[in-house]
């Protein structure tokens, strides 16, 4: 199979496994025939939106609903076959997570988890709202889109973005976990395909203990916009 047929084969297998696009959970919804509150339609559009969650997110951003009422609502909509829900052990302790259609590769999961519970801390700064948000998948497939040479496979696309709002400035900006898995010349080539990428936008990188962020701090010395910060800060950011 030739370059190019590869590639639009590619791209054909991904909108066919592509089973989260707003219009088909319509249309799920409308084939199951279940009656959704406006907090399931919520619970569905943060699924889609971050691709796969855990009942702390939920928690976080549907309310005062207590854990037992929320893993109830959950069950119910499993139960309906419009969420699938999944025991995993990818952050190395059982979890359940929920998703829509194709679940992402396992070894996203766990960046996944992070990324959502980042967005539930940025969540509660007063100063800073976030709209728009992408994930990594939906920035990769825009960018191939506009760069049709690239293969998305060799895109180096930060872990999410969106459109970050102050004081009432809004401008696009970029989220990215911190890896432990990228040290040296790794980490290196990583902070160069971000800049590549981000060009003179602001990119948040998460990082989860302070020898991590000194480390990435050294690393992104060259990058005045690619900003290391911990990850109880983001409320504060």
């Amino acid at each position: 199979m030739g370059y190019k047929t590869r590639q639009r084969y590619l791209q054909h297998k991904k909108k066919a496994e592509d089973k989260t696009a707003a219009g088909s959970i319509d249309k799920l919804i409308a084939k199951k025939q279940v009656q959704l509150s406006a907090e399931d339609l919520k619970v569905i559009d943060l699924i889609h939106a971050r691709g796969c969650i855990h009942i702390p997110s939920i928690q976080a951003n549907i309310g005062d609903l207590r854990e037992e009422a929320i893993k109830r609502r959950m069950d119910m909509l499993v139960s309906a076959g419009i969420v699938k829900a999944e025991l995993t052990n990818a952050r190395k302790r059982p979890e359940v997570i929920y998703y829509l259609g194709k679940r992402i590769p396992y070894n996203e999961i766990s960046h996944a988890l992070y990324m959502s519970e980042a967005l539930d801390r940025l969540g509660q700064n007063p100063h800073l709202v976030l709209r728009d948000y992408k994930h990594e998948h939906i920035l990769k497939s825009e960018h191939s889109k506009e760069r049709r040479e690239v293969q998305s496979s060799e895109i180096q696309v930060p872990d999410g973005g969106g459109i970050f709002e102050r004081a009432g400035e809004a401008a696009p900006g970029f989220l990215e976990i911190d890896s432990k898995s990228y040290t040296g010349r790794m980490l290196r080539a990583k902070v160069t395909g971000l800049a590549k990428y981000i060009g003179n936008r602001p990119l948040y990188w998460i990082c989860y203990s302070t020898k991590r962020l000194n480390t990435v701090k050294e690393a992104v010395r060259s990058f005045t916009n690619i900003i290391p910060i911990m990850f109880y800060d983001l409320n504060s950011l």
